[in-house]
C-alpha cells in the first residue's frame, strides 16, 4: 500500500496532548490510566496531522489482558467518527477498528489470540491508510487489511489506549502520501484527450496522484484493481455522457463508499442523465475551447473543496 515509488520522507511527531486519560511524554510516551472515574479510554492527540500515509509506534503493554495500546488516526474530534489499530483490543492480537458515536468501539478486522501478548515485551506497530483502505503490520509482519465503510473525517492521529494499566510508546514516527483521485470514464476519444489535457492536468497542479485503471500495470484481475483504487481514493472524477455501464458500476461502487464524486457530461439536448444520478451536481461542457476552460474552472473548484475537508 506504500508509495514507494515517491519515497516519502518519515517525520517526528509533534507536541502532545492529552484529550482523554493521563498522560506523560518525553524520550517515550506512557499512558499511565485513567484519570478518576474515567471509562478506560486513553488518547494522546499529537499536533501534526496525516490524512493519507503511516504511523509507526513501538509499543509495550504491561498486563496482556484487559488492555490494549495502539494508534487512532482520521480523528476530527471525540463525538465524530474515527479509526484505529492496537494490540489486545476485542481480546485479540491485533485489530483495526472504528469509533462510531452512539454504537462505541466497533472491530472492522482482528486477528491473533490474545495469549499471545506477553506483557513488558515491546512490538513495532505500523498502520498504513490511504483512503479508506487500512493495512496494519505487526513486527513487519502484514496482519490486517480493511476497508473503511465511510470516508474519514479528520486528519487528527495520536496514541490510543485501554485499560487502568500503563502502556509505554516509543520511535513514533509518521508518513504522508498525497491524495488520490481516481477517474472513471470509456478508454476512447474524445475523452482520453478530456483526461490528458483537463482532469490531469488541474488535479496534478492541485498536487493530487491521478490514477485511470488502463495505466496500472500489473498482473492480476482488473476488477480487483478498479475495487482497490476505488477504496484508495480520495475523490472520484467520472464522465458519464456514455452511459457506459462499465463507468456507472464504478461509479455505484464510489457511492456506496460515500466517496465524493465528481460527474462529467457532454451538453447534448437529446440525453438525459439516469434517473438515479439526475439528482448529483453534475459539470456539463461543450465540445469546444470554451467547454475546456469552463471545465477546469468548475473541476479546480470542486476539487480544492475535498482537498480543505482534508
Amino acid at each position: 500500500m506504500d508509495d514507494v515509488s515517491t519515497s516519502p520522507e518519515s517525520e517526528s511527531p509533534g507536541n502532545w496532548q492529552a484529550i482523554v486519560g493521563r498522560w506523560t511524554n518525553g524520550d517515550q510516551c506512557a499512558y499511565e490510566g485513567p484519570i478518576l472515574d474515567q471509562d478506560g479510554i486513553g488518547l494522546f492527540l499529537n499536533a501534526k496531522r496525516v490524512k493519507d500515509g503511516a504511523i509507526t509506534s513501538n509499543v509495550k503493554l504491561s498486563e496482556a489482558s484487559e488492555t490494549s495500546g495502539g494508534v487512532f488516526f482520521g480523528f476530527s474530534s471525540r463525538n465524530k467518527p474515527y479509526v484505529g489499530a492496537a494490540l489486545g483490543a476485542f481480546e485479540r492480537a491485533f485489530s483495526i477498528f472504528q469509533f462510531v458515536p452512539g454504537l462505541g468501539f466497533v472491530s472492522l478486522a482482528d486477528g491473533g489470540h490474545i495469549s499471545n501478548l506477553r506483557p513488558d515485551v515491546e512490538h513495532e506497530l505500523r498502520v498504513s491508510f490511504v483512503g479508506q483502505r487500512v493495512q496494519l503490520q505487526i513486527d513487519q509482519v502484514d496482519v490486517l487489511e480493511t476497508v473503511v465503510p465511510t470516508p474519514m473525517e479528520g486528519s487528527g492521529w495520536g496514541l490510543y489506549a485501554y485499560g487502568r494499566k500503563p502502556i509505554s510508546y516509543s520511535d513514533m514516527t509518521i508518513t504522508r502520501h498525497a491524495p488520490r483521485l481516481f477517474v472513471v470514464m470509456p478508454f476512447e476519444e474524445p475523452f482520453n484527450t478530456l483526461y490528458q489535457d483537463v482532469i490531469q492536468t488541474v488535479a496534478k497542479d492541485l498536487e493530487f496522484k491521478v490514477i485511470r485503471v488502463d495505466e496500472i500495470y500489473a498482473p492480476g484481475i482488473i476488477l480487483e484493481d478498479i475495487r482497490r483504487q476505488i477504496d484508495e481514493a480520495h475523490v472520484i472524477v467520472a464522465e458519464i455522457s456514455t452511459n457506459n455501464p462499465n463507468v456507472f458500476y464504478e461509479l455505484g461502487y464510489a457511492h456506496a463508499l460515500r466517496k465524493p464524486v465528481v460527474l462529467l457530461a457532454r451538453r447534448s439536448p437529446e440525453k438525459k442523465l439516469p434517473f438515479d444520478i439526475s439528482a448529483y451536481r453534475v459539470i456539463f461542457y461543450d465540445d469546444s475551447i470554451g467547454g475546456k476552460k469552463f471545465v477546469e474552472e468548475h473541476l479546480r473548484r470542486h476539487l480544492e473543496a475535498v482537498l480543505r475537508d482534508r
